[in-house]
């Protein structure tokens, strides 16, 4: 059964304690999100698989609107990756939208990010990505 671990107008943090998987899904809201803001989810979310030690990271961007600046992705690669490792994640999807480039129903493959120590994969449909993080 999922629980609810946090929630407000950017988004929810979900836990599924059976298959291992926190989910972040992001809402429209998201639109006028700062970079603050945007960093200061991403450090709840590592908190919450480090909480947690979830195999499974799944990450819902069907709705997110925001723009997160030049320096949120080595933020990111410097302050958060390693806390996914840490936390022994094993594996980390993304949900993008219907027909996005890139995804694994198009042929693209996944593969670890800088620093990860897992494989993260870009999808276009909830039932693959969830299929794939519980593999």
């Amino acid at each position: 059964m999922t629980e609810e671990l946090y929630r407000d107008e950017y988004g929810a943090l979900l836990h599924d304690p059976d298959r291992g998987v926190l989910e972040l899904s992001w809402y429209e809201q998201t639109e006028s999100m700062r970079d603050e803001e945007f960093m200061a989810w991403l450090d709840r979310y590592a908190g919450a698989a480090e909480d947690h030690k979830v195999r499974g990271l799944l990450v819902d961007l069907t709705s997110f609107k925001g723009q997160p600046g030049e320096q949120t992705g080595p933020w990111r690669d410097e302050h958060i990756i390693p806390r996914y490792n840490g936390a022994g994640v094993q594996r980390m999807a993304y949900l993008l939208a219907e027909g996005s480039p890139g995804t694994v129903e198009s042929g693209g493959e996944p593969s670890p990010e800088p620093g990860a120590r897992f494989p993260t994969g870009y999808f276009g449909t909830r039932e693959r990505a969830e299929s794939w993080l519980t593999e």
